[in-house]
């Protein structure tokens, strides 16, 4: 009876093994292709420049918006959007 319940435990035993490597290969081929799709996610926005206006300077602030200075001969702007999916958030002019 003891013979009986070692080889029920080794067989047992690996068909733990068998499953356990298969989880982890399909966890690693989940993880891939999550990876590959992330880095097609990545979309192209267009920010359409006001007519008349020139872009002055832009920089990336630290909460995913771009901030954008616009300025003509008489007007200068500051257009803060969104970067994920290109809204104006605010828009500031400056008076003179």
């Amino acid at each position: 009876m003891n013979l009986k319940f070692l080889k029920f435990l080794v067989i047992f035993m690996g068909v733990l093994i068998v499953v356990g490597i298969i989880i982890l290969f399909m966890g690693l081929y989940n993880k891939f292709n999550s990876l590959n799709n992330e880095s097609n996610n990545s979309q192209a926005i267009s920010i359409k420049i006001p007519e008349g206006f020139s872009i002055n300077d832009y920089y990336l602030s630290d909460d995913n918006n771009i901030v954008i200075k616009y300025e003509n001969n008489n007007n200068r702007f500051i257009y803060i959007y969104d970067i994920l999916n290109g809204a104006i958030l605010k828009k500031i002019e400056l008076l003179k």
